[in-house]
């Protein structure tokens, strides 16, 4: 989902990702965080070039997502290869499948494939050249049902439709050269993830005659305020277009993975009822065991319980535990963050402020460092100028005090009182300030 910070992101660099990432919206945050960072800097740096850049992180936001519903997903890292190959009896030979379709406004010529993400590729199954508006693929072979990628054209000017594959017969109908927005059918996933497309449709153009406005030399600072708080309400609409289509198709593979993209933000009682109505294929894979256990670690660590305590390594290599602080500080704030993170480097002045406002009236911070890179870390705490405890155990995304506390993007906080217990999670900027101010006074 797009957050405030991710879309003042986007805005700095280019309107067309934000469409890209609504149209694919099942991305994951922490992903999208380091995208916007590495990507908008290309764009500034290199206009000639942003249909390059456009495709790449178009390519890496698609790889991001659990395109098998029952398998692991990735975490993403710093860095991310694009990579695409055609499969050799990697994927046993167990669902045969046939995709065939028309086209409507693409050139005879053109290839169509049919890929999906394995071993941090994306895979081509089979492909087809678009002869008299037509194409078919008969080579299409599965172990299992699985959510793949129907692709068009060169790299430059690829478009993207997700396509399940889990029938026998698969047809498309595609109009013209858009991502998602082609009609197919063959089975209840490919059917709902068409109409559900087709009603996210509307906010592209939105979005697209805001970035208009919004990029204008005429523009306002103001208005480009309203503008991005516009934002918000296209994504709150989304959101309820999304979690409509989640709820009618937790029978079918379009519903799991709904579900598993967007989990992480819901409550956690929601997320174990909605576990509850999956199709009995789904309720035992191993991305619902993810999410059944990141359930346990939410409720564990819910607003009210007691802390939960861990051990890490100081930038020196000392001992460290979150039990040296909790339960001793009148306030505690625990700060997962990362140097690589560009909202957590954009949030950080503002946790500077808070502390040197309140360090002498009882209130504390711990960071807790989601790095892979100790030097990176410790470069990180000298540049942003952070001068309270610090921790971590250099294991990015696979931390043990984030998994602990079911952390599934950053900048993230959980706030501690001195009795020990859970007081609040995920404040930031004036959230954080006046809370700190309400429980200090």
């Amino acid at each position: 989902m797009i957050s405030l910070q991710m879309t003042k992101c986007l805005l700095q660099g280019d309107f067309f990702i934000l469409i890209i990432i609504i149209t694919f919206s099942f991305r994951e945050t922490r992903t999208l965080n380091y995208l916007c960072r590495k990507e908008i800097h290309l764009f500034k740096q290199n206009k000639k070039h942003m249909k390059k850049n456009l495709f790449t992180i178009l390519l890496l936001a698609v790889i991001t997502m659990p395109i098998m519903a029952q398998r692991p997903v990735k975490r993403a890292s710093s860095t991310v290869k694009k990579t695409v190959t055609t499969v050799k009896k990697k994927v046993p030979a167990v669902l045969p499948i046939i995709v065939k379709g028309s086209t409507q406004g693409i050139n005879d010529g053109e290839k169509v494939y049919v890929a999906i993400f394995q071993n941090r590729k994306m895979n081509n199954l089979d492909s087809a050249t678009i002869k008299g508006g037509k194409f078919e693929m008969k080579n299409i072979k599965v172990s299992a049902p699985i959510m793949g990628y129907l692709t068009i054209g060169k790299e430059e000017e690829m478009v993207f439709d997700p396509i399940y594959l889990d029938a026998k017969v698969i047809t498309v109908n595609k109009k013209g050269k858009e991502s998602s927005n082609a009609d197919i059918t063959g089975s209840p996933a490919n059917v709902a993830e068409s109409a559900m497309n087709k009603e996210l449709q509307p906010f592209n153009k939105q979005i697209n005659d805001l970035r208009q406005e919004y990029m204008a030399k005429t523009t306002t600072a103001e208005r480009k305020k309203a503008i991005e708080k516009q934002f918000d309400g296209i994504e709150e609409q989304t959101k309820v277009v999304q979690k409509k289509f989640m709820e009618e198709n937790l029978s079918n593979l379009l519903g799991i993975n709904i579900l598993s993209q967007s989990y992480y933000a819901m409550d956690p009682e929601e997320v174990q009822a909605d576990i509850n109505k999956l199709s009995p294929q789904f309720k035992n894979g191993e991305i619902t065991q993810r999410m059944k256990e990141w359930v346990v670690r939410q409720r564990t660590t819910k607003i009210g319980n007691q802390f939960t305590d861990f051990a890490m390594k100081t930038p020196e290599g000392k001992d460290m535990k979150l039990s040296d602080f909790a339960g001793k500080a009148k306030l505690l704030l625990v700060d997962f963050w990362a140097s690589w993170c560009g909202p957590c480097r954009a949030e950080m002045p503002n946790v500077v402020n808070a502390y040197n406002a309140y360090k002498d009236k009882g209130f504390e911070i711990v960071g807790v460092s989601l790095d892979n890179n100790g030097e990176a870390w410790k470069k990180a705490i000298s540049d942003l100028k952070i001068t309270w405890p610090q921790m971590s155990d250099l294991k990015g995304w696979q931390s043990k005090g984030a998994e602990i506390y079911g952390i599934s993007a950053i900048p993230a906080t959980v706030l501690i009182g001195q009795d020990g217990k859970i007081i609040a999670k995920n404040l930031r900027g004036e959230e954080l300030n006046n809370k700190i101010a309400e429980m200090l006074k």
